[in-house]
């Protein structure tokens, strides 16, 4: 027996922590030119200075908010397609006609009368990484990622890498950086762009996914 699971409201609440990151750098950018403008009429002489300490505090959060919301939206993709095919085995949303060497694991795995989580999924059906995943979906003629899905989703983990294992440091793994998918220099505000267009891909993709297993049989 496979855990039951819902991936999409798993998502949503990985995602509120990315928003959470993105409204707090708004929010700090808000309050601090509120208490600079009240400062500037309460105490003129250490305004400038405020406003200098302030400014160079606000480089350094925004930096690492927008840092940590892009990593954290990689994350949210890995807890997703997890999710998301554990979701599809609860529900024996897999066809009979598929071609796949690893059928007759699923189904191993479908009639066990333990509860098996991700864990025993990825070990019995030996996927571990996102191109496992994305191979054993393909294997089982279920559309999972579009050529336009698979840019961003690389963009994100190659963003992540780069703030992760890099250091901000360019090597040659980071060359699809230097085409950016988003067309800003400010860090928030890619951070910002990256998370409305990722969210709109989870959803539209959790979408097209159940209308496409819900039109064939069941395994």
């Amino acid at each position: 027996m496979i855990k039951t699971t819902k991936a999409i409201e798993t998502f949503k609440k990985n995602i509120s922590r990315t928003d959470a990151l993105i409204e707090a750098m708004q929010k700090i950018k808000a309050y601090n030119r509120l208490y600079q403008m009240n400062c500037a009429n309460n105490y003129p002489e250490q305004a400038k200075e405020i406003k200098t300490i302030q400014d160079k505090q606000l480089v350094w959060i925004e930096q690492s908010c927008a840092e940590h919301a892009i990593i954290s939206l990689a994350t949210a993709f890995e807890t997703y397609y997890k999710d998301l095919f554990q979701e599809l085995l609860s529900k024996h949303y897999f066809w009979v006609t598929s071609k796949s060497s690893k059928i007759s694991n699923i189904r191993d795995l479908i009639e066990s009368k333990e509860i098996i989580g991700f864990e025993e999924i990825e070990k019995k059906l030996k996927i571990y990484n996102r191109f496992d995943y994305i191979n054993i979906f393909n294997e089982l003629s279920i559309p999972f990622l579009s050529p336009k899905d698979k840019v961003l989703i690389e963009y994100i983990y190659a963003k992540r890498n780069y703030y992760v294992h890099n250091a901000n440091r360019s090597d040659k793994k980071t060359k699809l950086l230097k085409t950016p998918l988003i067309d800003q220099k400010a860090i928030q505000t890619e951070a910002k762009r990256l998370t409305t267009k990722f969210k709109r891909l989870i959803f539209s993709l959790h979408k097209r996914m159940f209308n496409f297993v819900s039109s064939g049989p069941d395994m």
